[in-house]
């Protein structure tokens, strides 16, 4: 309600709609061939995203080969992968991803998918 100088009322409503855009972007390749492109495998994300809560990387039998916890993430990417396990670059091939995300309103999301390693 709102009065002006005259003492008149006056009321309305308003619809406010809410955009809840999940603005996660997973890669579904990378090259860590040392050329200085292209060399990790991040999760990127933007406004509304509070935080990347863990990350696993699976090889082809399932085998876990990347894990991380809890990174803010961002436009610039997560931590990220670099291909590398138990000290050696991983053989070219798919791999596969569980990525958990909390968003600022309090969802939790997984996102599940392949990446492609190649040199």
């Amino acid at each position: 309600t709102a009065v002006d100088e005259d003492g008149c009322e006056g009321m309305d409503d308003i619809m406010v709609s809410v955009n809840k855009a999940r603005r996660v972007y997973i890669p579904n390749g990378f090259t860590p061939n040392r050329d200085g492109f292209n060399e990790k495998w991040q999760v990127h994300t933007s406004f509304g995203v509070n935080q990347i809560l863990s990350t696993h990387l699976f090889d082809r039998w399932g085998n876990l080969v990347y894990e991380d916890g809890a990174d803010p993430g961002g436009p610039n990417g997560s931590r990220g992968w670099d291909g590398v396990f138990d000290g050696k670059l991983m053989n070219p091939g798919v791999y596969v991803y569980m990525v958990k995300v909390e968003f600022i309103d309090g969802v939790v999301f997984t996102y599940r998918g392949n990446v492609t390693m190649t040199y």
